[in-house]
Order: C-alpha cells, then structure tokens, then sequence
C-alpha cells in the first residue's frame, strides 16, 4: 500500500505553513516556532477533553477534526525548525554540547526506551532532534548510513510493499511458528528493501 505517503502530505501543509510563519516571526523565529508547539497539543488537549464529555452522535465531527489534528505532526516539524534555528544562531553552544558523548549516549537510551513504549511523540522528536544535532555537529560518518542516506526515500515508499510481498508470502507457504514466520519476514523484508 502507500498508507505511509499520509506523511508526505502532511510535509507539504507544513512548507505551505512555514513561509508564513517566518515573515509574521521574522525577528523571533523560534518563539513561532515554540507557539506552533504549544498551540498544536494545546488544540489536540481541548478537543480531546471537549470530545469525551459529548455524547456519541455529537462528537463524531469532534473525533474527526481530533483524528487529523494528531496526525498532523506540525509539533515534530517545529521541534526540528527549532533544532535548525539553533545550529544556526547559537552554533557554538550546540557544538559544545553536542560533543559531549555521554550525551549521545542518554539520548539513545532515552529513545530506545521511548520507542519501545511508543508513549509519547513529542519525547521521541526532541530526541530525534538532539540525535540529528549530534550527528551534524560532529560530523559523524558510518558509511552504511549514508549509502542508506542516499536512498532512503525510496526505502521509506517501496518498504510497505516489500512487507506485504513477504507476508503474502509466508502466508502461502503456511509457516505457523512465530519464529520462523518472524525470521522469514525480516529477512524477506530486509532483502526485499
């Protein structure tokens, strides 16, 4: 399927937003971009709250509009905007901080534990964000990531294909076991990709 182009969607509303935002914040890009955080969970919070105190037929618009608000990611966006306002203004504080490798190492920790949990977005973009400054500010090179680099966008549309040839797959062949269906379709999908 292409259920992941929902992003690219969502990239584009965010470069039609963003020219705006930058002429209304010239002077201070990144209390617009902090506005745009706040605003974003603050609207998701309220309709949230606003949507289970109606009753069911009343809030289906409601659920909507929450619906698409939260797949919306402009927060994560701005988080990112605000990493790149900060390279670019306050380069020399990042760098000091960024070279610190113990910190590297708390941010991975801290989204390898978010990301087993998947509890809260905002925390895996913040980490995200410092993860990117750190490889940016230090130059970091593995040579697998930037041949993966160079055609990640790619892997990102044709991935779910290949998934779905893989378990079309191992569905036919009538594997049952949970490890071999699940080393069948990493290795299939890896291979695939």
């Amino acid at each position: 399927g292409v259920s992941q182009s929902w992003s690219v969607s969502v990239e584009e509303q965010f470069y039609a937003f963003w020219p705006l935002l930058l002429r209304f914040a010239k002077k201070r890009p990144w209390l617009g971009l902090l506005a745009v955080i706040v605003v974003k969970i603050g609207v998701v919070r309220l309709l949230a709250v606003l949507n289970a105190h109606l009753p069911r037929g009343r809030s289906q618009a409601l659920t909507i509009a929450l619906r698409l608000l939260e797949e919306m990611r402009f927060e994560l966006m701005a988080i990112g905007g605000l990493a790149a306002w900060l390279l670019a203004t306050r380069g020399a504080l990042v760098k000091r901080l960024a070279s610190n490798r113990w910190g590297l190492l708390a941010v991975c920790l801290t989204l390898g534990a978010a990301m087993l949990r998947y509890s809260e977005p905002l925390l895996l973009g913040v980490g995200f964000a410092c993860l990117v400054l750190q490889i940016v500010t230090q130059r970091l090179s593995l040579m697998p990531l930037e041949r993966v680099g160079r055609i990640s966008y790619g892997v990102y549309m044709y991935h779910p294909l290949c998934m779905f040839v893989c378990f079309a797959v191992i569905n036919n062949l009538g594997v049952a076991d949970g490890w071999t269906r699940n080393l069948l379709a990493y290795g299939g999908i890896a291979g695939l990709t």
